[in-house]
């Protein structure tokens, strides 16, 4: 077990280091916040859980959906999506279809909830982030579907086949 000043981190799995003195942590409660470096609370443990931070914002996840929320803990983009979100500056895939997994639909948005383009992908064979600045996505859905490659202005660099 690790401490951080008043913080005990159990496992591994209780916590998320992200590339910035933020960590996510589970707190006693089973609920999830945030602590800098010093054992202090930047976001209170009130979530079902967090993601990692990534360069100023994390995804948070209340009453089922999911949302972003900037450093100090205030809502980006309210709670609206479904499944893990994983937030950056750029832009990043969101699942926006409450439907079984051989149906769910991806899009990219930004923090300012502006999507990168019109296209709904097939969320289970979808990225998450840009790598190199490109992100592999699916159309069609689990049993009959096409992958290629984006850039991050949402034009494809290879088809999807």
């Amino acid at each position: 077990m690790a401490t951080v000043n008043d913080v005990q981190i159990s496992s591994i799995y209780d916590c998320y280091i992200s590339d910035t003195d933020i960590i996510s942590v589970r707190a006693s409660n089973g609920l999830w916040g945030a602590i800098n470096t010093n054992g202090e609370w930047i976001i209170e443990p009130k979530y079902k859980e967090l993601s990692r931070f990534q360069e100023g914002y994390v995804g948070a996840c209340e009453d089922e959906l999911w949302g972003v929320l900037d450093i100090n803990g205030k809502w980006v983009l309210e709670p609206q999506f479904y499944g893990y979100i994983s937030p950056n500056n750029s832009y990043f895939a969101v699942r926006i279809k409450d439907t079984p997994d051989a149906h769910s639909k991806t899009i990219f948005i930004n923090v300012k909830g502006e999507q990168l383009n019109s296209e709904e992908y097939c969320g289970v064979y979808s990225g998450s982030n840009f790598k190199e600045g490109l992100t592999y996505v699916a159309i069609g859905d689990t049993d009959n579907h096409l992958v290629g490659f984006i850039n991050e202005t949402g034009e494809y660099v290879i088809e999807p086949k």
